[in-house]
């Protein structure tokens, strides 16, 4: 195929044919040969490639010159209309390409037909970018000066005219099509963020990608796609650009970043409805969905037993966790409304240890900023949608069944930066916070019991604890016990002896 010449001419193809059928034909065959060792509904080629050990085209791919005709006919079939591509072009053909399709087989004489093998010509186009991006191949100048970034943020929306899934006055074939169709879409809009989402994983140039997905503003609007896997790839990708770029993490949370990636959370059916009206939660979900939500609305039906899928909020649970490193996107954060109530809501809705994980971690993160420590053990009785105690949703992570020793370590260390500032506070408030801690203590002190399989970081900030609970409670005790008092007497009594 390449040595011979096949692949140059299947790039010639989409370069420089004008008939449809033949895009489609020379990207299906592209397409598949991008692949290795895995299986498709068409696997005749890609079996024959894996009997010979036939490696994978993907470096051709690039060394060929065929992503520009390939960005080119995705720009050509999902936006027809578009003239400035047309100047820009690697050929003058293809769009008169489009205006002769009358004259093709009696399958693409229907607009059903040419309609779907133009989706089919776009997700074999997107497939081939997947492929590249998966493999890691893609350097810089490709994927942000070239345009693949822009291209695939574009295809991860990209949707046919609303008419096209008006289901309105349709028979069942018209039905059908329509069903097909969605699913095509579907796949293209999966395969492009699939694709952002491994791109986002090198950390090379995750700066640049910042920028341009700040610019474009889709980040919010695929958190909130309805596409569960759009929405759980991007996520992820959220996740990979807020570990590392302190510098650029506030940029992901501006605008509607944050209220978009809190939104996969504050959707979560609450275990503790703290006599919250209806009312008032769907005026909470309008804002995180920054759109008039109503009671028959998706979103809020997902309430139900359509609970979001358990990646999803662990890929946005990280990006959380994340976030809470940086002074200012920890600040966004936290000026959500309810942000820490729908946090910790989340490991009473999940038992998966890697989600208790990243929200273990987020609120471990968040104790850092002493800012933080009133909000987070704040009265339960005190009406602050900025305040939510966190102390019970430790503990319950920390007494589960599936509680690893990652997990109790951030349960620890957020326990530790709690305590070492909760005993600094007016006298009057420590009677009422060592209150709140006394069942954490416990805790603790089984964590001591047991030292065993606990690394020294855990062990020594458990003992940290448990020193400052003693010398809490001990001067307490000690303050208000009678020989106390009748000591203290005493002493007053020799002092004013002496003076005399």
């Amino acid at each position: 195929m390449i040595a011979y010449g096949g692949v140059d001419a299947l790039i010639w193809l989409c370069k420089s044919s004008k008939n449809i059928s033949l895009h489609h034909i020379a990207t299906t065959i592209l397409s598949i040969l991008t692949e290795k060792g895995e299986d498709r509904s068409s696997g005749v080629l890609i079996s024959i490639l894996n009997v010979y050990n036939i490696e994978s085209i993907r470096p051709v791919i690039i060394t060929k010159w065929a992503l520009p005709p390939i960005l080119y006919l995705i720009h050509n079939y999902t936006q027809p209309d578009s003239k400035e591509d047309e100047k820009q072009s690697p050929t003058t053909s293809i769009k008169s390409g489009t205006t002769t399709l009358s004259h093709q087989s009696s399958l693409d004489n229907t607009v059903e037909g040419k309609q779907n093998i133009i989706l089919e010509i776009t997700i074999n186009c997107t497939h081939i970018l997947y492929q590249l991006s998966r493999a890691g191949i893609l350097s810089q100048k490709e994927v942000i000066s070239d345009g693949i970034l822009n291209t695939l943020l574009k295809l991860a929306v990209f949707n046919v005219s609303p008419a096209a899934n008006d289901k309105r006055s349709m028979d069942t074939n018209e039905e059908q099509q329509c069903q097909h169709m969605i699913e095509r879409l579907n796949i293209i809009n999966s395969l492009a963020i699939k694709s952002i989402s491994a791109i986002c994983s090198l950390g090379s140039f995750q700066d640049s990608i910042i920028k341009i997905i700040q610019s474009t503003n889709t980040m919010p609007s695929l958190l909130r796609s309805s596409n569960s896997e759009v929405q759980k790839y991007m996520a992820k990708s959220f996740a990979y650009l807020s570990l590392r770029n302190e510098k650029y993490k506030a940029h992901l949370v501006k605008g509607e970043g944050a209220r978009a990636l809190i939104s996969i959370i504050a959707v979560l059916p609450h275990q503790d409805p703290e006599n919250e009206t209806e009312d008032a939660r769907l005026e909470e979900l309008s804002y995180y969905f920054s759109k008039c939500i109503k009671l028959d609305s998706n979103e809020y039906k997902k309430e139900g037993s359509e609970c979001l899928n358990s990646a999803t909020v662990s890929h946005a649970c990280c990006a959380l966790a994340n976030l809470a490193t940086n002074n200012e996107s920890q600040m966004c954060l936290m000026s959500q409304p309810h942000f820490l109530r729908h946090l910790c809501n989340v490991p009473a809705v999940f038992s998966n240890a890697e989600i208790h994980r990243h929200v273990a971690r987020c609120l471990a993160n968040l104790t850092l900023y002493e800012n933080n420590i009133d909000k987070m053990l704040a009265d339960k009785e005190k009406d602050d949608i900025h305040s939510f105690n966190v102390l019970p949703t430790l503990l319950a992570m920390g007494q589960s069944a599936r509680v690893t020793s990652d997990i109790q370590r951030q349960l620890v260390r957020a326990i530790d930066n709690l305590s070492s500032h909760v005993f600094k506070s007016v006298e009057d408030e420590v009677g009422y916070r060592v209150g709140l801690f006394e069942e954490t203590f416990l805790y603790i002190q089984r964590i001591l019991d047991d030292e065993s399989d606990k690394d020294a970081d855990t062990v020594k900030r458990a003992r940290n604890i448990m020193e400052r609970e003693v010398t809490v409670v001990v001067e307490k005790v000690d303050e208000q016990s009678p020989k106390t008092k009748r000591n203290k007497k005493k002493s007053k009594g020799k002092t004013k002896g002496k003076k005399g």
